[in-house]
């Protein structure tokens, strides 16, 4: 299933890197591409490339980027790749139902870049960073997002929106600065081509001196070290819930999370919430991880449907 899955991604990305797209603003692409399927019924949770929906037919929307690939155990195997599925099934329905475009980019996209095979064997080391890596691959989305040319908005595929509109999704923060909406943590950014080129470019150039002297680092701690030493490499904005936004299970804390734009469900942080008794788990802790990644797909649409109804929240594009 995870190959067919892989293999439908880079399809797509394939066709989106197609002559026919050469040129094209990014916020004003005249194809939409309808990623991902409604239901996870099927192995086909991709599209076939001919159902490719035309500008005429559907009213344009902003674009919202993510980066997946399969990730591989330090050994070389692949790792279990259905919680990923599922869960980058929901992250598309989730930013359509906000009324954005998703857009997958993978490995294959890293690779077009035209110094890929420079940064990505300065990048894996040993350590965490090696080759097919989770944290090798966070490095390598940098280029992925620089070499598709369009600039524009990045999520994590546990990123998902909660109060952000398609008119912040055209009109990018900052002027199109390169801004990161979650502090240091690269959860949701934003740039203009140009910009992406030149974080891309920056942050790779500082992961590879720092490996140099740290064994394990990851772009998370790149973005958090370049920014304590030259705060005008980027804009830093605090508008990303981290984790559940709950008063107590199942009840929304409206007033907190009313200026954020999104929230991310990572891994720590649904960890916190079983902590906090927000979460139901009566599972050994040794099992904690695979609940997590099995469930995050479940937990998404739980929050957003309790933000919109909790809330009062109708923004109109369901």
């Amino acid at each position: 299933m995870s190959s067919i899955f892989l293999s439908q991604i880079r399809s797509f990305t394939h066709f989106f890197e197609s002559d026919m797209m050469t040129g094209l603003n990014w916020s004003l692409s005249s194809l939409v591409l309808l990623l991902l399927s409604a239901t996870s019924s099927s192995a086909n949770y991709l599209r076939d490339p001919s159902s490719v929906v035309f500008k005429h037919q559907l009213p344009s929307m902003p674009i919202v980027y993510t980066f997946f690939e399969l990730k591989r155990h330090i050994t070389g195997n692949l790792v279990d790749g259905q919680p990923f599925e599922k869960q980058l099934i929901v992250w598309s329905n989730l930013w359509k139902k906000a009324g954005f475009k998703p857009i997958v980019l993978t490995m294959e996209d890293a690779k077009k870049h035209p110094d890929y095979e420079k940064y990505s064997k300065a990048i894996a080391t040993s350590g965490n960073l090696y080759e097919g890596g989770y944290e090798h691959m966070c490095f390598m989305r940098w280029l992925a997002m620089a070499a598709h040319g369009n600039g524009g908005w990045m999520a994590d595929i546990d990123l998902f929106p909660m109060g952000i509109t398609p008119g912040e999704g055209f009109s990018l923060p900052n002027d199109g600065r390169f801004t990161s909406s979650d502090l240091h943590v690269p959860s949701l950014l934003s740039g203009s081509p140009e910009e992406w080129r030149r974080m891309s470019t920056a942050i790779l150039d500082y992961g590879i001196e720092r490996i140099k002297t740290t064994q394990d680092y990851t772009d998370m701690f790149a973005m958090m070290h370049m920014y304590e030493e030259n705060p005008n490499t980027y804009i830093q904005e605090n508008r990303v819930w981290r984790g559940l936004p709950y008063k107590s299970k199942g009840v929304m804390d409206c007033q907190a999370i009313r200026n954020n734009i999104a929230v991310h469900l990572s891994h720590r942080s649904v960890d916190i919430g079983i902590q906090r008794g927000l979460i139901d788990y009566d599972g050994d802790e040794k099992d904690i991880h695979k609940f997590i990644e099995g469930n995050r797909a479940i937990l998404a649409p739980r929050v957003d449907m309790a933000w919109r109804e909790q809330c009062g929240i109708d923004m109109g594009f369901a």
